[in-house]
């Protein structure tokens, strides 16, 4: 089973489920439906609509209701539906007599995540640690490294996590992340920055952390392509530290994309001895004959975003 230590995981609630989530304040999604069961987002992209349908414990005639009063089910129209009460598997659910087939990989907030409880005490969260990675942690330390939690990042230091996160995004395929919204975030004072360097001052790791009512939320993170082992394990646990100390209750590691023990972020964000929140179940729709088209505009941001760099 994952992680067992802290909360009951129906104590907390999903980030992405509380009013304010960081895609309604700074990526443009906009709220058009909530209550405390549903929540319904949409943005335009291209000549699409995006819609991300958020459930949990909401009817299924609610859910067909809101479907069709805002225009969800249009013909172009692209909805993901996210179950987070974690019903029976079912490969296909029905709204509005339209069918959304069960994502499995490529989810979009993943199958779960880890959550930390911040009310107990630092040394029962240190010990709930994995004896490994607490070793990791002190290893880091007798090798001069050193944390800097920065709650006003400053240009400078936005620009030395953008080159770290830049090189990874390349390789690996990623969005790159905009200058402009990461200010925005530091102005609403949204945004913790947790920057692991060396004795010599170089950047090995940098985390950013939304911060969001009493939770802190692993948004981003990168780190240089040679570093000690436990430069990142050091950076949670100072993270850990901060939060707690600014009154968070909760530290919420992101999504986990797998279960599977052989899965190296799984393992790593387990390790924090933090207790899992299961997702539930995706489900998705895309009109027939809108698929290539999507899938079309898709590969041209990919290419342009090769261009960019």
């Amino acid at each position: 089973m994952p992680g067992t230590h802290g909360p009951e995981a129906s104590a907390y609630v999903p980030i992405m489920l509380r009013s304010g989530w960081v895609l309604e304040r700074y990526y443009a999604w906009s709220v058009v439906y909530e209550t405390p069961t549903l929540k319904l987002l949409r943005k335009r992209i291209g000549p699409f609509k995006r819609f991300l349908v958020l459930a949990r414990g909401a009817s299924e005639e609610e859910i067909a209701e809101t479907t069709r009063r805002f225009g969800v089910l249009g013909p172009f129209s692209l909805v993901s539906f996210n179950d987070f009460c974690g019903r029976a598997i079912e490969e296909k659910r029905t709204f509005g007599g339209v069918h959304f087939e069960r994502v499995v990989t490529g989810r979009w907030f993943g199958v779960g995540t880890f959550v930390l409880d911040l009310s107990q005490e630092l040394e029962v969260l240190w010990a709930a640690i994995y004896p490994k990675e607490r070793n990791e942690c002190r290893k880091a330390q007798k090798l001069g490294l050193t944390v800097e939690v920065i709650t006003q990042p400053r240009a400078g230091e936005i620009g030395s996590f953008l080159k770290l996160y830049d090189r990874m995004a390349r390789e690996r395929g990623l969005e790159r992340i905009r200058r402009a919204i990461l200010r925005r975030m530091v102005a609403g004072e949204s945004l913790l920055m947790v920057h692991c360097i060396d004795s010599e001052g170089r950047s090995l790791a940098a985390n950013l952390v939304y911060l969001h009512g009493d939770c802190g939320y692993y948004l981003y993170g990168a780190r240089a392509q040679e570093i000690p082992g436990g430069a990142g394990r050091y950076a949670h646990w100072e993270t850990i530290r901060k939060l707690k100390a600014a009154g968070c209750h909760w530290y919420d590691l992101g999504l986990v994309a797998s279960v599977d023990r052989s899965d190296g972020i799984y393992r790593f964000k387990r390790s924090f001895g933090g207790t899992f929140v299961d997702y539930g179940k995706e489900y998705q729709r895309i009109p027939r004959g809108l698929g290539t088209a999507y899938r079309a505009v898709r590969s041209l941001r990919r290419v342009l975003r090769e261009f960019a760099y």
